[in-house]
């Protein structure tokens, strides 16, 4: 395990160059925490801490999760997939439920060729239910009912219902997509 003390770094440059600073260095603090494995010796993990007061937070770290997707979730929008997972993972419940959200938003939004336009979201998902092909719409869990169910814990900045909504809303907003692949619907 190694540490640096950046925030003192930081005013040891600052000292030198003559460099005025704005914060107060007795409130904040930042420490980047490097740690390597000692059984397996792999590439170190690298943490960055902010020391408010008295309070400590994680504020970032490396590297970053990579996840791998199944083949059926649209590369176009995997990023936003990905970025709900990491969220997700990460503790951040709103913010997973944000980006899976925005995940079904920007992938209907390509199908209907709605990308500029300025339409709500059930304007979006009622187009994107009319672009499927009519024999198949009864199997696909559909995009537009977890649209809805995603929006709640969003605009009432609920955690908790966020939490308890993630897991059902990814696994049935997969399992659309799984569905789609089996049945050959192409994308646009």
């Amino acid at each position: 395990m190694w540490y640096q003390d950046a925030t003192n770094e930081m005013l040891k440059l600052r000292r030198d160059e003559k460099i005025g600073r704005n914060f107060d260095v007795s409130n904040i603090r930042l420490y980047f925490f490097a740690y390597q494995c000692q059984y397996c010796e792999g590439a170190p993990e690298g943490f960055l801490v902010r020391k408010t007061g008295w309070m400590f937070s994680l504020d970032g770290r490396s590297p970053m999760e990579h996840i791998e997707l199944p083949k059926y979730i649209p590369e176009n929008e995997a990023g936003l997939f990905r970025d709900s997972m990491i969220g997700w993972y990460a503790g951040k419940k709103l913010a997973a439920v944000f980006y899976l959200r925005c995940f079904i938003e920007q992938f209907a939004r390509r199908q209907t060729a709605m990308t500029k336009a300025r339409k709500t979201g059930d304007e979006i998902m009622d187009a994107y239910a009319q672009v499927l092909p009519e024999d198949k719409r009864s199997h696909l869990p559909s995009l537009k009912h977890w649209y809805d169910r995603l929006s709640e814990p969003m605009h009432a900045a609920d955690e908790d219902a966020a939490e308890k909504l993630f897991d059902e809303a990814r696994q049935e907003i997969e399992h659309h997509f799984e569905l789609r692949q089996a049945f050959r619907i192409p994308e646009k």
